[in-house]
């Protein structure tokens, strides 16, 4: 699915410190290996925890709502 991403400076700045691109995190949302649905969010979405390996397991919590996707933070679980 295409979706439209929102973020926050705080998110932007804890990728950027975390060395994750915007690339990857958009690939992990687009197409997870395996999701967990967490909590309902302020969007009226559903918070999800969204993960991928690839040479590590990129982990990505957003809140998705149909085409929209709000990044909360992303991080390398390994």
């Amino acid at each position: 699915m295409n979706y439209r991403f929102h973020g926050t400076r705080h998110a932007a700045q804890r990728l950027a410190e975390r060395g994750i691109s915007e690339e990857d995190l958009k690939a992990v949302v687009r197409s997870p290996a395996s999701h967990e649905d967490l909590r309902g969010g302020r969007h009226g979405g559903t918070i999800k925890k969204l993960r991928k390996r690839n040479a590590r397991t990129l982990v990505v919590v957003a809140e998705i709502r149909g085409p929209e996707a709000w990044v909360l933070t992303a991080y390398y679980e390994d």
